[in-house]
């Protein structure tokens, strides 16, 4: 991290010693136009959305699992972005319903399923929308 300035120093230094010559002031004119216009195509575009879901938002499902499940017992599942470690990031809901009384179990007959990433979800159960974000509930 320490090296990280030094490229844009010497690149100064050598640009203000080029910068008396008329040829290289012209290109460097260039130069720094164009990675003006590249960085403001992009500063001015629409970024796309985050891979993460608000808190807010987890909070507002939880509830509604809660509520949903009226103190029964259900199994969790977490379906999106980043889904190769164990419990695929679901560790912030079950910490929620947790605090709000009714921790899931790992087997059961209710299941409840939160789909962050939308394109995998299933056409069966039944799907309750939040923002960008179905929970699909399934009895077995």
């Amino acid at each position: 991290m320490p090296l990280f300035p030094i490229p844009p120093l010497v690149f100064g230094i050598i640009a203000d010693r080029l910068w008396k010559k008329e040829l290289f002031r012209v290109i460097l004119a260039v130069f720094f136009l164009l990675i003006f216009t590249i960085n403001a195509k992009f500063f001015f575009s629409q970024t796309p959305a985050p891979d993460f879901v608000p808190y807010k938002l987890q909070r507002e499902i939880a509830e509604f699992i809660v509520t949903d499940a009226k103190a029964t017992t259900f199994k969790l599942r977490r379906v999106g972005p980043y889904d190769y470690f164990s419990e695929d990031y679901s560790q912030n809901y079950r910490y929620l319903l947790w605090i709000n009384g009714n921790e899931p179990i790992s087997s059961g007959e209710l299941t409840y399923t939160i789909y962050e990433d939308t394109s995998k979800l299933p056409s069966q159960g039944e799907v309750k929308w939040f923002s960008n974000v179905a929970v699909v509930k399934e009895v077995k």
